[in-house]
């Protein structure tokens, strides 16, 4: 198994305490959401300096197709251009699937950073149901909220995609974001499958850390699936072998532009 990290925060609504016990809520702060507003900190700038503010895209079609390219140039695939791209033509996010998408874009630094507006808490894979509860118990609204990940993919990225790292971009785009949060009728922000240089630069702007875990299955150079299920005790193959079973089921591939919202 390997680790995989999310990185959380919940809107605060009482002034943080500061008696949080170590160990038990690492690198951040953790208030009751049930009493008295409060905005969250605006990260390392000082509040009293001029600090440009960048406003989100609401459509990846809005933004330079050349700049993102070059920005996710040495990234991850599911930072490629095409890949938001066929997400939103697909409507697989967008404001009717509850993943509105928001991009924040330094075009100076050429550096992007994306989260979603949620409506639900599906197609995450890091679970916040019992905060859902808990804020519908009290009568308090939890959606819509800010998660940034890759949508419907459990894996750990930057979540700021730039050609080379730029601290200072950074910071820029996260006050921005922050600005908005804080702004704006959210319960809580969310950053999904972070790497661990990130730890710190979130610790900045006082998230909270938790862990879970991820199991990865290696392929050990398998011929097929029945070489794989070959490895295994025989009990746990006919498991498999039997979940996978279909009858009377019809599968059907489709691609491209036979891909229809229907």
């Amino acid at each position: 198994s390997k680790y995989s990290l999310a990185l959380e925060s919940m809107i605060l609504h009482e002034p943080p305490r500061t008696n949080i016990q170590e160990g038990m809520w690492p690198l951040s702060k953790l208030s009751n959401p049930f009493n008295t507003p409060m905005i969250k900190s605006l990260g390392i700038y000082n509040r009293n300096q001029r600090v440009r503010s960048i406003k989100p895209h609401t459509t990846i079609t809005s933004i330079s197709e050349s700049l993102w390219r070059r920005a996710a140039e040495l990234a991850s695939p599911f930072h490629k251009y095409e890949f938001f791209h066929a997400l939103e033509l697909s409507q697989s996010i967008g404001k009717q699937s509850g993943w509105q998408p928001l991009y924040f874009v330094d075009e100076e630094a050429e550096t992007i950073m994306y989260t979603f507006v949620k409506n639900h808490s599906y197609g995450e894979y890091i679970f916040d149901w019992q905060w859902a509860n808990a804020y519908r118990e009290n009568s308090i609204p939890y959606y819509p909220k800010l998660t940034s990940m890759i949508p419907f993919t459990p894996v750990t990225t930057p979540h700021f995609i730039s050609k080379e790292p730029n601290l200072n971009s950074n910071h820029l785009l996260m006050n921005s974001y922050e600005e908005l949060y804080s702004q704006n009728d959210l319960s809580s922000s969310h950053f999904l499958f972070i790497e661990a240089r990130e730890h710190s630069f979130f610790k900045e702007y006082n998230y909270l850390i938790r862990d879970s875990v991820q199991y990865h299955f290696a392929n050990d150079d398998y011929n097929n699936f029945e070489h794989f299920l070959s490895q295994l005790k025989g009990r746990k193959a006919k498991q498999i072998r039997k979940e996978r079973a279909l009858h009377d089921v019809l599968v059907q591939s489709y691609t491209a532009d036979q891909l229809t919202p229907e």
